[in-house]
Formats: structure tokens, sequence, C-alpha cells
């Protein structure tokens, strides 16, 4: 992976709505970090975002590469967006990166340009 990015994971426990759509806390978090759901690539800060289940709690996961100095922007944006939504937002904040998603994080940080 490039040396310059890291891969991270951010967790939340969300509590959907009857009338919430699985996909909608993930665009939340897309348009937060990237202003559109639909944008050109590349993207600033690649991503994933996954929802375990819609129980309750929905157990939501964003895998993220990014500089180390821009860790906390990339998270306060994800908390942003997590917060946008008509669900209530149990918890939020750092995950473990799991050993499945490191490999998504190296295929997420091969999707930037050096920016050297």
């Amino acid at each position: 992976m490039d040396g310059t990015r890291q891969t991270y994971v951010h967790v939340a426990e969300l509590l959907l709505r009857w009338d919430n759509e699985a996909a909608a806390p993930g665009g939340a978090v897309t348009e937060a970090l990237c202003g559109s759901v639909d944008h050109q690539p590349p993207c600033r800060w690649p991503h994933h975002n996954a929802i375990g289940s819609v129980s309750r709690p929905a157990h939501f996961r964003t895998v993220f590469v990014a500089p180390p100095d821009e860790e906390s922007e990339v998270r306060a944006l994800i908390d942003r967006g997590l917060r946008s939504g008509t669900w209530d937002v149990r918890s939020t904040g750092p995950g473990v990166v799991q050993e499945r998603e490191r490999a998504l994080g190296e295929r997420l940080a091969g999707s930037v340009p050096d920016s050297d």
C-alpha cells in the first residue's frame, strides 16, 4: 500500500426507522466525504460502507484510506454524514481493521493517484 495512506475503520450502531432504506446511511457518508453519491473519480478518501443488518441496532462500518494527518477530518465527516439522517445514532467511533478489510484498503488505496 502507498506509505502515505493507511486503512482505517469507523463503526456505528444505528437505530433505523421503519422507513429508512438500508443503503441510506452509506449514501449519507458518501455525500459527506465526496459531496455527492454520484461523482467522478478519483475519490480523495476512497471508502466502502457496509451495514451488517438492519436489526436493532444496525451495525455499520466504513473502511477508508487516508493519510494519517487527515484521519480525524475523515472521521468527523463520517460522523456528520451519519448524524444527518432520520435514523438514531447510538454510537460512532474508530473500529479495528479486520484482516479481510486490509485487502480492501489496499484496493481502495490503489484507486488514488499518487500526489507526489
